[in-house]
C-alpha cells in the first residue's frame, strides 16, 4: 500500500489508543485467576488480537464488547497458537504454555519466524520443554520444572517478561535470575505492575526477582487500561514541529518507559507541559542534544525524525537493537532521512541527525508501523509519499483516522 501525505498543519486534541504492553500482560494474568476479569479500554490492534487468540486457543474464554474484554480463567489446554507478527504474544506465551504443560504448536507470520528465540528457548530445554523445530512453525510439548530460573537480560526484556509470567503461572515461591545488563527495562516495571495487581508478591534485588504466587489468584473484577505513551509520541512530536496539540488519555508518571518522551523532546528544547487536561505540546525553535534511548527504542524513530527540525546534530543512543524489529528499522530510518534531504551517519550504537531543510520524500516503511506512523509526521510539514505502508494496525489501527482529526491530510493507494 502506498499512501501520499500532504503538507498540512496539525493541530488540536486527540485521546490516544490504549497500551498495548499492559494488555498483553494483564489479559495474560487474567488467564490464571478463578474469577472473571473485566478489561477495560482495550487496544484491540493486531499484536493484543493475537494474545487473544493464542489465550482462546489455549481454552481461557475471552468475549470482546466495543473495547471492554471479559476474561474468564479456564484450565489450559493443547492447542494452536498463532503469534501473527506480536514478537510480544511469541516471547510471553511460549513459556506460559510451557509452564501449563500443554502440548502447543506456535505458528507466526511476517519478520517474527526471524526474531531471535534462543535464549528463551535455552532456558525452557533446561526445565524440561521439548521442541520440535528451531524456528516457527515449531511445537513444544512437556511441563516447565523448577522454581528458579537464570536468563540473559542483556538481549530482550520480553524474555525476562515471559519468564516472570510463566513463574506466575504456577502456584509458590519462585526466582528469576537475569545476568547481564537488562535492556529495555521499563517493560519489565510494568510486568511487576500488573503482577502485583494481581495480588502476586515481587521483590527485586540487582540479580533478579522473587515472587510469591498463590494458590488462586485473588484477581481484580476490572481493570483499565492506560494510554499509550509509544503512540502518543508521534503527535507530541507534531505538536512541537507543527502547531499546538494535546494529547489525552495518559497516565503521567507513568511504568511505560516511553513516558520517557516528555523529557526527550524537553532535551531538544521543547514545550511539552503536563496538565490536568492532557499532555500539551507546542511549537518549539529546537536545538540538537544527546538523546539516551537504550531503554525505549520504540521512541527512536519519531526522535530521528523530529531532530530534523532542531539545530546541529543529535546523538541518539541505544540504536543498534532496532535491526532486529519488525524490520530493520535503523535502515528504514536512514535511508528516510537521506530521501529527505538530511545528513546523518551511525556509529557504535549512536544515531548522529543533522538537522536541516527537510524536502519531499519517498519513504519505504518496511510495513513497520512505527515508521509509517513517523513517516507521517515528517511528511506532514513537507509532503511525502509513504510505500509499503500498510501495518498500523500492529499496534494503532485508528492512527490515520487520529491523524485526519488532527488536520493530517493523506490519501491512500492499494497499488
Amino acid at each position: 500500500m502506498k499512501i501520499q501525505i500532504e503538507k498540512a498543519l496539525l493541530c488540536g486534541e486527540i485521546t490516544v489508543i490504549s497500551s498495548k504492553s499492559y494488555a498483553h500482560r494483564i489479559l495474560i494474568a487474567a488467564s490464571y485467576g478463578k474469577n472473571p476479569v473485566a478489561v477495560k479500554r482495550l487496544p484491540l490492534c493486531e499484536d493484543v488480537k493475537a494474545t487473544i487468540g493464542c489465550l482462546t486457543a489455549c481454552g481461557t474464554k475471552i468475549s470482546v464488547e466495543e473495547n471492554t474484554a471479559l476474561v474468564t480463567p479456564q484450565p489450559f489446554s493443547d492447542g494452536v497458537l498463532d503469534c501473527g507478527e506480536s514478537g510480544s504474544t511469541l516471547r510471553f506465551m511460549l513459556p506460559v504454555a510451557a509452564a501449563k504443560g500443554i502440548n502447543a504448536r506456535f505458528e507466526g507470520k511476517g519478520r517474527l519466524p526471524f526474531r531471535p528465540l534462543g535464549a528463551i528457548k535455552e532456558v525452557l530445554k533446561k526445565g524440561g520443554i521439548t521442541f520440535d523445530g528451531d524456528t516457527l512453525p515449531f511445537s513444544i510439548s512437556g511441563k516447565l520444572k523448577g522454581d528458579e530460573f537464570t536468563v540473559d537480560g542483556s538481549l530482550s526484556s520480553q524474555y525476562v517478561t515471559g519468564l516472570l509470567l510463566a513463574l506466575c503461572a504456577q502456584s509458590g515461591t519462585k526466582r528469576l535470575n537475569v545476568i547481564g545488563r537488562k535492556v529495555s527495562a521499563s517493560y519489565i516495571n510494568i510486568t511487576l505492575d500488573v503482577l502485583k495487581q494481581f495480588g502476586i508478591e515481587v521483590s527485586s534485588d540487582k540479580d533478579g526477582y522473587s515472587l510469591t504466587v498463590p494458590e488462586i489468584l485473588p484477581s481484580p473484577s476490572v481493570l483499565e487500561v492506560e494510554g499509550d505513551w509509544s503512540n502518543a509520541a508521534f503527535f507530541l512530536a507534531a505538536g512541537l514541529i507543527s502547531s499546538k496539540i494535546t494529547v489525552k488519555g495518559l497516565k503521567y508518571p507513568s511504568m511505560q518507559g516511553d513516558a520517557k518522551i516528555v523529557s526527550l523532546l524537553r532535551s531538544l528544547g521543547g514545550d511539552v507541559k503536563v496538565t490536568e487536561n492532557g499532555v500539551v505540546a507546542s511549537p518549539s525553535k529546537l536545538k540538537a542534544a544527546k538523546l539516551n534511548c537504550a531503554d525505549c527504542p520504540d521512541l527512536i524513530p519519531i526522535l530521528a525524525f523530529t531532530a530534523c527540525f532542531a539545530e546541529g546534530v543529535t546523538e541518539i543512543s541505544g540504536a543498534e537493537r532496532l535491526k532486529i524489529k519488525e524490520s530493520d528499522r535503523l535502515k528504514g530510518i536512514t535511508d528516510i532521512l537521506s530521501s529527505a534531504g538530511i545528513k546523518w551517519r551511525y556509529a557504535d550504537d549512536v544515531l548522529y541527525v543533522e538537522g536541516g531543510k527537510v524536502s519531499p520524500f519517498v519513504a519505504d516503511c518496511l510495513h513497520d508501523h512505527r515508521l509509517i506512523m513517523a513517516s507521517s509526521v515528517l511528511a506532514s510539514v513537507c509532503g511525502g509519499l509513504l510505500v509499503n505502508a500498510d501495518g498500523v494496525e500492529k499496534s494503532y489501527p485508528d492512527y490515520f483516522e487520529a491523524y485526519s482529526l488532527l488536520g493530517g491530510k493523506y490519501a491512500l493507494s492499494l497499488q
